[in-house]
């Protein structure tokens, strides 16, 4: 997996120093750390690791993770001696000054490990989602941060994607006229039976792990959430976190949002449905279609959905921008696309389904 590396686009390389925030380390070389790099069926990069190691600005150069045979696979799959690769993230951040820090552990850890990398002198810190497990942690790692002049961005992928930015742009023009109605889902099979189905290690069940991306995809899209009312459901004793969890979601614009997480379902399907009164777009991560509205042609004096070609920005693809906004954001003293406040949002709507907020 060494050697592919991204050049980043003209116009960001104008603005960018070169020697700005090159190095980056990786906490947790696990699944999206590093492991995701080796399926075959995802774009590349797909992890922490792949970001830094193959965009032209950037050298990866140590890594982290409590497990030794994980710890081997990456130094062998990124090319990094041994001796750069640790099993405790405090001996690290004190024998490595990485610029960057990428935090992909488990989510209980992500408070004290952000805060530590920010005082060790790290700029930028990426951490994966969800951002914590209470709101108290978010707000600590915001603050730290902010004190010590490290932008903290929260690894919600989809604000990077040009799909979603491009559906952001033509909402915020009026293409969709006035967002009425948002209807979401993220479902997936039921928790595992390991350290995500244990509160005190993952903070909770589908609706954090991956309806975190749902909630804070919604709040990118259509704006300020002012109320989550939501409900949760555990069919298996043995779990201790939940396995479904709905909620209906207000907006300060008006818009209502009606949200499904985890479902026990046979399949993963991420997807929403965002309905204004000017027409429709529905996307997902298979599908992207949008709905305008004109004549009907089958009954007279109506107008009904057709569907048209949607304008996609002409913009970056989500790599290499998403290092390429990390980078801009942290040289003009401006907050990523992707904060840490808007991480703490996201976690503030789940856990009011939870009852603890």
């Amino acid at each position: 997996m060494v050697g592919v590396r991204v050049q980043t686009s003209d116009r960001l390389l104008m603005t960018i120093s070169q020697d700005l925030c090159r190095q980056a380390a990786i906490i947790g070389c696990g699944r999206i750390g590093s492991i995701l790099e080796h399926d075959r069926l995802r774009r590349k990069p797909c992890t922490h690791a792949g970001l830094f190691a193959k965009h032209s600005l950037t050298e990866l150069i140590a890594g982290c993770d409590i497990d030794a045979s994980r710890r081997a696979a990456f130094s062998r799959d990124w090319g990094i001696p041994a001796s750069m690769v640790f099993e405790d993230y405090r001996e690290m951040l004190s024998k490595v000054k990485a610029d960057i820090v990428s935090v992909a552990t488990w989510t209980e850890s992500h408070a004290e490990i952000v805060i530590e990398a920010a005082r060790s002198g790290a700029k930028i810190i990426l951490c994966e989602k969800p951002m914590a497990i209470s709101i108290d942690e978010a707000d600590r790692m915001v603050e730290v941060c902010d004190s010590l002049g490290v932008t903290l961005a929260i690894h919600h992928e989809r604000r990077w994607e040009l799909s979603y930015r491009s559906v952001k742009s033509f909402i915020e023009k009026g293409g969709l006229g006035e967002i009425r109605t948002i209807i979401g889902h993220v479902l997936t099979g039921t928790p595992k039976k390991d350290w995500h189905s244990i509160p005190q290690l993952s903070g909770g069940g589908p609706a954090l792990h991956d309806g975190t991306h749902l909630f804070d995809v919604m709040r990118y899209l259509c704006g300020k959430v002012v109320e989550v009312k939501g409900e949760t459901e555990r069919h298996d004793s043995e779990l201790k976190v939940e396995d479904t969890a709905r909620a209906v979601m207000r907006f300060e614009n008006g818009a209502v949002a009606y949200i499904e997480c985890g479902g026990r379902r046979k399949y993963f399907d991420f997807e929403l449905d965002i309905q204004g009164t000017l027409g429709r777009i529905i996307i997902g991560n298979a599908v992207m279609r949008y709905f305008g509205v004109g004549p009907s042609q089958r009954y007279e004096n109506f107008t009904e959905f057709t569907e048209r070609q949607f304008p996609m920005l002409d913009e970056p693809q989500y790599f290499p921008f998403i290092v390429d906004e990390l980078m801009s954001a942290h040289r003009t003293g401006r907050r990523s696309i992707s904060s840490g406040e808007d991480g703490r949002e996201a976690l503030r709507a789940v856990l009011a389904i939870y009852g603890r907020v």
